[in-house]
């Protein structure tokens, strides 16, 4: 039997710069930052608020508000942004590119790293035309076993030369 979602949070945001900051905050208030899985949330969180804030149609109606929530099932954080922007082009990974140029590259690798802390494990969800869309991804909320049944290492995104 799969458990139920419990929404840990949510808040509605000024699509404005600041407002990334301040869901870093959020991510902070809503599950501390000694918790296992924190960087992580608090960097996806970080990587589609920035998303949200730059693709979002300023001119649409409601535009001027993104979306935060982070849901926690079992032993898995589901985060979800939203925002009113347009729905021409669904968001999407940029071309894989070597470790090494996504570790200098200046922007383009938002979902790349929302893809590999998540492992491939994102999406969107389309509202329809005006209506905006959801991008989402889940992580997990503890650490994994080893193979004697005890926490292992944090996880961490690691570039090399």
């Amino acid at each position: 039997m799969q458990s139920q979602s419990t929404k840990l949070g949510e808040v509605f945001l000024p699509r404005a710069a600041e407002s990334v900051s301040r869901a870093r905050d959020v991510v902070s208030e809503l599950i501390g930052r000694d918790h296992y899985a924190y960087e992580a949330v608090r960097l996806v969180v970080s990587e589609l608020m920035t998303n949200a804030f730059k693709h979002a149609d300023r001119h649409r109606v409601g535009a001027d508000l993104i979306r935060f929530a982070l849901y926690r099932r079992g032993a898995v954080y589901r985060i979800e942004v939203t925002d009113r922007g347009a729905t021409f082009d669904a968001p999407r990974r940029e071309a894989p590119r070597t470790v090494a140029e996504n570790a200098r590259a200046e922007f383009g690798r938002g979902l790349w790293i929302v893809d590999e802390l998540s492992q491939g494990n994102w999406g969107s969800c389309d509202h329809g035309r005006g209506c905006g869309r959801t991008v989402w991804c889940e992580l997990p909320a503890e650490p994994p076993l080893d193979r004697l049944g005890t926490p292992g290492p944090p996880s961490v995104l690691t570039t090399t030369g």
